[in-house]
């Protein structure tokens, strides 16, 4: 985007990353030249053709890490692969840390940025303030202070935070007499999508008139996974074996005969 907020540059993708087609605007070349921040805003490093994960370096052509995870996860038969990116399935889950995929929660929202509307909404009505005033996320006008929300990737990626400054301070050259906005506090709650779904949105406000926002739907009966089941009823059966065993002495001939 400009400073307008039109689209100079556009990235079609396929579902692995690898960039299938790019379309620029006429004089903006030079951006998409240099601009490193493309596929789910994972920084891409077009000398070695990889992107950087925060963590490790993902190959959009193999669909796999190129170093291990540190974390072993036996919870499900895929996590024990430490090369595997999105457990295969990079429709369904995305890796913003490079340490663990979550579920991608996208496909279930109306836009992409209802969940951003839901925080300004429910900041507006908590502590009575306006919205998108002159393009400021939120705005008290008894007190000229504006906020703006983003998501959590902002707070600690340098780039986007120092972005997002630039854009709040455009607001205080727009509306007279404004001035940054102090912390509304951090809190949680629940937010129903248009769709049907149930998230815990959770904000965090600073004295820096930036609010960062994280969110993961709410799954009230979570089943565990076949993986999982099957273990537990193998440590379940082997627990009954060995009490059967104690409380007959450790008798493996009564114990054999009991199941003849």
């Amino acid at each position: 985007l400009n400073a307008n907020g039109t689209t100079v540059v556009h990235y079609v993708y396929d579902a692995y990353g690898n960039i299938i087609k790019t379309d620029v605007t006429s004089g903006y070349a030079h951006i998409a030249a240099i601009n490193s921040y493309t596929y789910r805003g994972y920084r891409y490093d077009y000398e070695i053709g990889m992107y950087y994960l925060n963590s490790r370096y993902y190959n959009p052509e193999i669909g796999r890490l190129i170093n291990s995870d540190g974390l072993l996860d036996l919870t499900y038969m895929l996590s024990t692969n430490l090369y595997i990116y999105c457990s295969n399935n990079p429709i369904k889950y995305i890796d913003p840390l490079g340490y663990k995929w979550i579920y991608n929660n996208f496909f279930e929202l109306n836009s992409y940025n209802e969940i951003h509307i839901a925080v300004q909404n429910y900041l507006a009505v908590k502590h009575g303030l306006e919205t998108e005033i002159k393009g400021a996320d939120l705005f008290k006008r008894s007190t000229n202070e504006i906020w703006e929300v983003k998501p959590i990737s902002y707070k600690y990626n340098p780039i986007k935070r120092a972005l997002a400054y630039a854009q709040l301070y455009s607001y205080l050259k727009s509306i007279s007499n404004s001035k940054i906005g102090f912390s509304l506090g951090d809190d949680n709650f629940q937010y129903l999508s248009k769709k049907g779904y149930t998230y815990i949105v959770e904000y965090y406000s600073g004295h820096d008139g930036l609010i960062f926002y994280k969110f993961k739907r709410f799954q009230e009966n979570k089943q565990l996974s076949p993986e999982v089941v099957t273990i537990t009823v193998g440590v379940i059966l082997v627990g009954m074996v060995l009490l059967y065993m104690y409380q007959n002495g450790g008798n493996r001939d009564e114990f054999s005969y009991a199941y003849d």
